[in-house]
This record gives C-alpha cells, structure tokens and sequence, in this order.
C-alpha cells in the first residue's frame, strides 16, 4: 500500500526518577495489547503533566498555535499494566506523558513535547514521532520508547525488530504504544473494521551513528531539540 512519507518530529527526553528500592517488577505488568485503562491515573493526568515541574507551563501558548498547553484536549491514553502513556495534542504541537505506579502505588511521571503537523491526514496511516525517556530504579536506568501517530482506521499493529507484535490504542484519529527497553519498531501496520490491512508503513532500521549515553537510538532525520515552549 503506497504510503505518504512519515513526520519526524523533534522531542525531549526527560527522566522520571523512581523511589529507592522500586524493583523491575514495576514493567512486569507490560503487555503487547493495552490493558483497562486507569481512571484515577486519567484524573490525574493533566495537573501532573501540565505544571512548572514539568516545565510545560499550562498557561503557555503553543508556538504557532491559538491555544495554551493547558487546553490541548487529551486524545489518547495506552495503558498497559501500571504505566500509561497520554497524549494531548491539537493545533502544531503535541505532549507525551508517561504516568505509573511505583511499587506502593504512587504516581510517578516523565513528560516530552514535540511538533504536531498541521496537515490533514493523506493516508490512512501517519506516524507523527517517537519518543524515548528512562526511569531510575536504584540508579539502573529502564528506558521506555512511545509511539504517537495519526490514523483512520480501528486498528493498529505495530511490528518490533525483535518479532514481537504490539497492538496500538487507536482513538479519536489518533494511535499510541509504548514499551520499556530499547527496542526498535520496523513496520506499522494499519486495519479496517473488517480486519482488512489498508495501509503500512516500513520504518529505518536501526541507525548506525552514536547516540549520546543514556539516550535510544533516533530514527532518521530526528533531532533531539525541542520547539520552543516544549519541555526540557
């Protein structure tokens, strides 16, 4: 299926820091198909990602944009197991923010921005950007890769370089998965109602050139600087 070229967008990395003596045993939930989405981290989410802690100032207005940081509507939540990933995107620019529960059951979070394309969708499939930050578990970093994009179709499969297949959130046009370790996503499949595949999308493998320490790897033509106004 021809496909329209993908929007790779800039980010930020940041760092969750995890509680002393949080195990690995916080990502054991993980699943390659999302889970019942977690209502009370749902409440939560926008006052936690959305504040001067975060430095993304909800009274901010988005570059390019009418709109605040605090009114992008939240359009995907992809929960899987005790970590969620939110998405509130509108206009030219879009927030990542990675929410889960330590070991005693508090929030934790780490949040990214990035650009937004404001073209309409051409295809059935857009990946918009990726994204990649850690969390410290007793100094050992765990790192957590997302995925955000644009679709019209039900459902969405994305493929791993390591043979898994992950099942994205598809809602209100948009998609969304994330998984811990750095593990790279080689195709994205796209479905109709029917089950029929109506749009793919092969990705870069894995590039080549060194990456800072601590950082994943960055798909070809990213640039870990965000636009102004974005997190850092």
């Amino acid at each position: 299926v021809g496909m329209g070229a993908a929007v790779v967008l800039a980010v930020v990395l940041t760092l969750g820091q995890a509680p002393a003596g949080q195990g690995p045993s916080v990502w054991a939930g993980w699943q390659p198909v999302p889970t019942k989405p977690d209502q009370a981290m749902r409440e939560q989410a926008r006052s936690m990602c959305f504040s001067k802690a975060t430095d993304v100032d909800p009274n901010a207005v988005v570059p390019g944009s009418s709109l605040t940081y605090g009114a992008l509507p939240l359009v995907v939540q992809d929960q899987r197991g005790s970590m969620a990933l939110f998405i509130f995107g509108g206009d030219t620019a879009a927030v990542t923010c990675g929410i889960w529960r330590d070991e005693l059951g508090r929030l934790q979070y780490s949040v990214s921005s990035m650009g937004w394309p404001s073209e309409r969708l051409i295809d059935r499939l857009d990946t918009v950007g990726w994204a990649g930050f850690e969390v410290h578990e007793d100094g050992n970093p765990t790192q957590i890769r997302t995925m955000v994009g644009r679709t019209s179709a039900t459902r969405v499969v994305i493929l791993r370089d390591d043979g898994t297949m992950v099942e994205a959130t598809v809602q209100d046009g948009f998609f969304a998965a994330w998984w811990p370790g750095n593990v790279w996503d080689t195709k994205v499949t796209a479905y109709d109602a029917a089950g029929n595949e109506v749009a793919h999308q092969m990705h870069p493998t894995r590039p080549t050139e060194t990456e800072p320490p601590g950082q994943p790897p960055h798909p070809a033509g990213y640039s870990p600087t965000a636009p102004p106004g974005s997190a850092g």
